[in-house]
């Protein structure tokens, strides 16, 4: 046992002892100012670590939203094209149905018009011959001296040219019987 009062007794042993509490002392203020700062970080860390957690989730959320927003308004685009595409279609039957309509309508009304020309001037044309032919025929009664002779040929053939004039029924039915 005297081995150990003098181990006590040594300055080494006081001077190791006084050396660790003085290290003891200072150390354990700053470990608990450094253990602080840790916790307080460790914290920090966590609490950036949820919100990065919440942001992630709102924006896989937001994605989510978006890509079936995107995915609707895809629908809903190909399902407006298709009407457009179908709709011009129709307008398109519709627009030839009627340049068809008013097509025929047109070349119905130029036939029209031919075959009124063509009348008209079918007859004109005859009533200038029927005019040209009694003219003709009147002046062959007047200048031919063989029939001039004769009085009573001259004036039976004037009153019924005179007549036939006078007449427009039988006037017609001359130029009838010509057209015919």
């Amino acid at each position: 046992m005297s081995d150990f009062w003098s181990f006590l007794d040594s300055p080494e042993l006081w001077k190791s002892v006084a050396f660790c509490v003085s290290v003891f002392v200072l150390i354990f203020p700053i470990y608990r100012i450094l253990i602080k700062m840790v916790k307080s970080r460790a914290q920090k860390i966590s609490s950036h670590w949820e919100e990065a957690l919440k942001l992630r989730r709102e924006a896989e959320n937001l994605l989510w939203q978006a890509q079936s927003k995107m995915f609707y308004k895809d629908a809903e685009r190909k399902k407006a094209v298709q009407k457009a595409l179908k709709e011009a279609r129709q307008l398109k039957d519709t627009a030839q149905k009627e340049q068809g309509v008013l097509l025929s309508d047109r070349k119905q009304e130029i036939l029209n018009r031919v075959h009124n020309i063509r009348q008209t001037g079918l007859t004109e044309l005859k009533e200038k011959v029927v005019n040209v032919s009694i003219d003709t025929t009147a002046d062959i009664l007047i200048h031919s001296e063989k029939i001039a002779n004769s009085k009573n040929f001259i004036e039976s053939g004037l009153n019924e040219l005179e007549w036939i004039l006078e007449q427009k029924e039988e006037k017609n039915r001359l130029l009838q019987a010509i057209q015919n």
